[in-house]
């Protein structure tokens, strides 16, 4: 039997979604910081990381980058975007969506360290 498609994609988000994550378990996926009506989700770590310097930690504070790992069909309806230039791709999506990317998750989205440790040493690293 052949194993099902798994798409992996790294989030950029703020310290307080990364302990809302870290509280959830992973179970419930959340948008990169509180009220973001799209959630973007990159195809790379670097890429996230990059976010999470450049964008999330100016920001708030601090960033973290989450790991998520999904059956490949959930994001079908979805098209990857380039984002500033070609190489850099992501899917943005709803965030009313995430409820339905979620219940498609293999296994628990996973917060990494963050990119450099802003904000978030309180916090211990799951994984």
């Amino acid at each position: 039997m052949q194993a099902p498609n798994v798409t992996r994609l790294w989030q950029a988000v703020s310290p307080a979604i990364a302990s809302t994550l870290r509280r959830n378990g992973g179970h419930a996926l959340c948008p990169s910081a509180p009220g973001d009506p799209f959630t973007l989700f990159k195809l790379s770590c670097q890429q996230a990381q990059r976010s999470g310097r450049t964008v999330w930690a100016p920001r708030f504070g601090g960033a973290a980058v989450v790991e998520v790992v999904l059956y490949s069909w959930v994001l079908l309806p979805f098209p990857i975007e380039s984002v500033a230039y070609e190489d850099h791709q992501e899917y943005r999506i709803p965030t009313p969506q995430l409820c339905w990317l979620s219940l498609a998750q293999i296994k628990p989205a996973r917060v990494l360290e963050s990119p450099h440790g802003e904000g978030l040493a309180a916090h211990p690293r799951v994984g």
